[in-house]
């Protein structure tokens, strides 16, 4: 682990025992697999057991996606990405068969058409949309498939596979979603009943007589009538997948004041520093001394946000220092710094035509400028329209069919260097310019500016206060007393926590789980649940955020009901049936409405409700009653409703049925709340009654 690696640095011994324990680790492993044989399987789905090596291909190509276009997957992001590999293996081992067994598939041609066409689907469309125009380009598709065509090895060919794969998936997920859709049917008597149903609302006189009249503990039972009970009436609360209760004491990894203070130290003597620093040496200087990146850009005073300083940037002399002060960045704690570099009269968007030529090495960079540089003769003479040269020496499609016209665009999402030479430089409308950027070189013509007024450039040097090597070892210690404590009773784990100061938290825990609120990265304590049995202690776990030690409390396996959660609910609901009985037998004389009044003392009340909702005024959640209410005519009294929270006894006076709606317009609300439910819970729905088991937590 990464606190334990660290650690190493400053402990011989402790890397000697590290060592002779991950031997012994191996051994173990090595004797249990010569005598069990290695299980690789990460799931069972529909009979079949997937091995690792399947699933792990399916993981890779999802994170390969992720890391093509944002970089390393992020410790956040491993239970998203996860679920989509999961999803994946789910459509292509269950769902894809299902569907075709139901004459539901995608063609190659309709496959073809959705990747390629001018009217793609919208995973195209946004990955090959031109960054500076915003604008898709089929030319953009045709580039990329000829790149890859020619090095079918590469990251960019594995992509593009996955890329088909994903756009297929949906595809069929569309049809299938569209063939339950399209055959919904709303019939006018179904429309207006519901519309009634919804709108309607009801008068009672009510009586209601709480549960709480009799004390709980009036009530008699037995543990063995209580288990049955919840055996017998809770049989929905069975679980479909296993699930664990641990208890747990965490030990957030956190900075000390000792890793504030050095964290400042280090910020200071940068800003000693820094005052002196001449303009064309801020960014190599912003580089060295901030562990965040350098923006070169100009921002108006309305793009800074609500920062406590933005007026100060635009009144306080150019080279000001600000700070440093202590911000949040993210989730994490820094000392932040500004430095006012300049400030001046810039515009925050530019019209502007191209004539691009991709160069990468500095050859093809010294042809490309030699080319520009008669391009710009030709057109210095007046006699060659700029948009007839754009069209034929252009190598950027987008454009070079718009005569190079590239349109309006925003400082945020030009290249750098272009952003510098077009916006920063005092150019205007009409001026031409060869500028480099990281794809080639551009020659340049603007057409207009847009918001011209004062922007400032600020330097920002960023150090974050983070978590030292002597930190980390005392937290990891404390948390390793703790252990030493708790393992001579882990069943007293409760008792003990709050005995030493500490605040014991309860979670529940499911196999696909990678985050815990309150932790955010927790997948070691989840595998760890799941890798062991009732009643054991963990060791000393490290998570992102903190070090954990946890004691598995509840361990429920498929099909079980959890009683920890019911057990309480299944409790009172077996005392209030018990008390409908005492309740009825005293009320066993009561003829009328003002009977049941006299004979429980509880008075008669007018209660108004409708039969959408399920709130009775006075009375609570009572859908019995509701149903009761309005299933007898105006003026009838409805016979007892032993209700949920108590006994009811009502007579109905009036009923409120709308005459004047829309049928047609419900109908469509109908229909559009059905839709909605198969597009998110298709996947779910298809796979709900399939024999599916996730072993993930064995190996991830």
């Amino acid at each position: 682990m990464a606190v334990i690696g660290k650690l190493r640095k400053r402990a011989g011994l402790v890397v000697v025992m590290i060592g002779v324990a991950m031997g012994l680790f191996v051994l173990m492993d090595a004797l249990r697999t010569s005598f069990m044989g290695q299980d690789d399987t990460v799931a069972i789905i529909d009979g079949e057991e997937i091995s690792i090596v399947e699933y792990q291909t399916i993981l890779d190509k999802v994170k390969e996606r992720f890391r093509f276009f944002q970089g390393e997957v992020p410790l956040e992001m491993e239970e998203q990405i996860h679920q989509n590999a999961w999803e994946i293996l789910l459509l292509e081992k269950l769902i894809k068969p299902r569907l075709q067994e139901m004459g539901i598939d995608v063609t190659e041609e309709e496959l073809s058409y959705a990747l390629t066409s001018d009217n793609p689907h919208p995973l195209i469309r946004q990955q090959f949309t031109d960054p500076q125009t915003g604008i898709y380009n089929p030319q953009f598709v045709q580039n990329f498939l000829a790149y890859i065509q020619q090095n079918p090895e590469s990251r960019e060919a594995e992509y593009w596979n996955h890329l088909r794969d994903l756009i297929y998936y949906d595809l069929i997920r569309q049809k299938y979603v569209g063939s339950v859709t399209k055959g919904w049917h709303v019939p006018a008597w179904f429309a207006q009943e519901a519309q009634v149903e919804a709108l309607s609302r009801a008068t009672a006189q009510v009586v209601f007589v709480p549960y709480s009249v009799i004390p709980d503990d009036s009530v008699s039972y037995t543990e063995e009538e209580l288990n049955d009970f919840i055996q017998d009436k809770f049989r929905e609360f069975a679980l479909r997948t296993p699930m664990r209760y641990v208890y747990y004491v965490a030990f957030p990894i956190v900075p000390y004041k000792r890793d504030s203070v050095l964290a400042l130290e280090t910020i200071n003597e940068c800003l000693k520093q820094w005052k002196d620093i001449p303009p064309e040496e801020e960014a190599d200087f912003i580089r060295r001394c901030s562990e965040q990146g350098w923006d070169d850009r100009y921002f108006h005073k309305e793009h800074l946000g609500n920062s406590l300083y933005t007026d100060s940037f635009f009144v306080l002399p150019v080279g000001t220092i600000i700070g440093p002060y202590v911000d949040m960045i993210g989730d994490q704690p820094a000392y932040i710094a500004h430095k006012i570099i300049d400030r001046k009269e810039v515009p925050d968007s530019v019209e502007f035509r191209q004539i691009f030529i991709q160069a990468i090495s500095q050859s093809q960079r010294e042809r490309a400028r030699e080319l520009l540089d008669s391009i710009m003769e030709a057109l210095g003479t007046g006699e060659v329209p700029f948009d007839s040269l754009a069209v034929k020496f252009s190598q950027d499609p987008g454009s070079a069919q718009q005569g190079g016209y590239v349109g309006w665009v925003t400082a945020n999402v030009l290249f750098p260097e272009l952003r510098n030479e077009i916006l920063y430089k005092g150019r205007q409308p009409g001026d031409m310019f060869i500028a480099e950027s990281r794809a080639g070189l551009h020659l340049i013509k603007i057409e207009n500016f847009a918001n011209i007024k004062e922007g400032v450039k600020v330097g920002t040097i960023v150090r974050f206060i983070t978590v030292s090597d002597e930190t980390l070892s005392e937290i990891l210690n404390e948390a390793s007393q703790f252990y030493t404590t708790v393992s001579e009773n882990p069943d007293s784990f409760i008792q003990i926590a709050q005995r030493e100061g500490y605040n014991p938290l309860k979670a529940r825990l499911f196999p696909e789980q990678f985050n815990i609120m309150g932790l955010g990265y927790a997948r070691p304590l989840v595998r760890w649940a799941f890798l062991n049995d009732e009643g054991d202690l963990s060791d000393v776990l490290e998570l992102d955020k903190a070090f954990v030690v946890a004691y598995l409390h509840k361990a429920y396996e498929k099909g079980e009901i959890p009683d920890e959660d019911i057990r309480e609910m299944a409790r009172q609901r077996l005392i209030n049936i018990k008390k409908q009985a005492i309740l009825m037998k005293r009320l066993r004389t009561a003829k009328s409405l003002e009977d049941f009044s006299t004979l429980t003392e509880m008075p008669i009340q007018s209660a108004t409700f409708s039969f959408q909702q399920d709130f009775v005024p006075g009375v609570g959640m009572e859908r019995k009653f509701i149903g009761a209410a309005f299933g007898v005519s105006p003026g009838s009294e409805i016979p007892i409703v032993l209700g949920d929270n108590g006994l009811i006894k009502a007579k109905v006076e009036n009923i409120d049925v709308p005459q004047d709606f829309s049928i047609d317009i419900y109908r469509q609300q109908l229909l559009n709340s059905w839709n909605v439910r198969v597009q998110q819970n298709w996947l779910r729905a298809l796979s709900y009654y399939e024999e599916v088991e996730d072993l993930r937590y064995r190996h991830f």
